[in-house]
């Protein structure tokens, strides 16, 4: 993993850096609120462990920059403050866990390699997972929801969907999709594509073609969008 350490607790910053590095993960190490705004924006991160008292700016602030640009990062608030109000204060502006002090190395390695596995399995989850408006695509599931709701659609339908949203912005020609969807060698009625977007389009409620478009003599394509 890759994590940034923002504390002003510089000795024990260090001592987690040599705890984790000694596992292979890499680990910066800013110790005021400019610093760390910097290490976060040129680096690529899983984890951030945030001091909630640092120097140069509002780590509260900070919080609210790193949720602005990925919510897909781990968040960890490391405190002195034990009351509800700065813990509520942290959850609010996007803090995964809030862990207080003092605490040992071995306590928050746990919460920080338990963070980072769901971090990481989160993301392997979105690689199989396609937005687009209120559709949702669950390509492990092959599931298709607006809504929340299960829109029950048959292997080809999600096929079909899959290869239009896979080539959002794109013209596809009707032979293209009959391939990907159908195969090769598949022998069956000319009109077998028309009918099946048919169903897809009434499926989304989608009557006015907002979504799939017709390119008339040639094929169909989606508009490129990105998910809500």
């Amino acid at each position: 993993m890759n994590i940034l350490l923002i504390q002003r607790r510089q000795e024990f910053a260090k001592e987690l850096k040599i705890a984790w590095k000694e596992k292979e993960h890499i680990v910066d190490i800013a110790g005021n609120y400019e610093s760390g705004l910097q290490f976060f924006y040129a680096g690529h991160y899983d984890i951030v462990l945030l001091d909630t008292w640092i120097k140069g700016g509002d780590a509260y602030l900070l919080a609210e920059k790193i949720r602005e640009r990925s919510r897909k990062i781990g968040l960890i608030f490391l405190s002195e403050e034990h009351s509800f109000f700065f813990k509520k204060r942290a959850y609010e502006v996007g803090a995964d866990t809030y862990l207080s002090l003092p605490i040992s190395v071995e306590e928050v390695s746990l919460q920080v390699f338990a963070l980072g596995k769901r971090v990481k399995a989160e993301a392997e989850y979105r690689k199989y997972r396609y937005l687009y408006g209120e559709i949702e695509v669950d390509a492990l599931q092959r599931k298709v929801y607006r809504k929340g709701e299960d829109l029950n659609f048959t292997e080809k339908e999600f096929l079909l969907l899959t290869v239009l949203l896979k080539n959002q912005g794109l013209a596809l020609h009707k032979d293209m999709i009959r391939k990907e969807v159908w195969g090769e060698d598949f022998v069956g009625a000319s009109n077998i594509l028309e009918s099946y977007i048919k169903k897809i389009r009434k499926k989304l409620q989608d009557t006015e073609h907002k979504w799939i478009k017709t390119i008339r003599g040639y094929g169909y394509g989606i508009e490129e969008r990105k998910g809500k």
